[in-house]
């Protein structure tokens, strides 16, 4: 099988598209509406780059002498919660897809969290918004076919020199649940 992602983040198996976890919450209308929030691209390129350092640290090919202002502070959150919390990863945003439930997504951070295996999502935002409820549970149910499983999740709010963590629900059968009904909706109600 031949998993990939374009720039737009969809997801292609052998060159077929097939839904992403957030796209399917936004079909769905779970995903937040960031529409009228100022400045929204550059909140929006503060994530990516904040979520780019942090792969690239993990990859061993990041210079932090690099990173400046809003990336340099979130970075320095991250880095004080991974100097409390011995992580061991294990995969980094690898791309995943559900053969039995066709769906794909990139969990952001997978590995031993304090000697127990952990799904963590990275998040700069203030709140968490039911959307992240589900997200959660989908990658743990991307990593549990795949057949490594997850004890725990959680969302590691990344802030200004520091962080928060937000516990979070792994049981999938919320995410199973909206799938089935998505299904259902595209079969009776004639959606793409």
């Amino acid at each position: 099988m031949n998993l990939t992602r374009n720039e737009k983040h969809e997801y292609f198996v052998d060159g077929k598209r097939v839904p992403g976890v957030n796209e399917i919450l936004k079909e769905e209308g779970i995903a937040p509406d960031f529409s009228n929030v100022p400045d929204i691209q550059w909140h929006c390129d503060l994530g990516t780059y904040t979520h780019n350092a942090i792969r690239m640290f993990f990859d061993n090919t990041l210079d932090e002498s690099t990173l400046a202002g809003p990336v340099a502070d979130l970075f320095a959150g991250f880095k004080k919660f991974q100097s409390e919390h011995n992580l061991i990863p294990d995969q980094v945003e690898k791309l995943m897809y559900s053969t039995a439930w066709n769906f794909a997504g990139e969990p952001d951070w997978v590995g031993s969290m304090n000697g127990v295996q952990t799904l963590i999502d990275w998040k700069k935002s203030a709140s968490i918004y039911p959307a992240y409820l589900l997200t959660i549970p989908a990658y743990a149910l991307l990593l549990a076919e795949a057949g490594t499983p997850v004890k725990k999740g959680i969302i590691v709010k990344l802030k200004p020199n520091n962080y928060e963590i937000v516990p979070m629900d792994i049981t999938p059968k919320y995410w199973q649940a909206l799938l089935l009904t998505r299904a259902w909706k595209q079969k009776n109600l004639k959606r793409g």
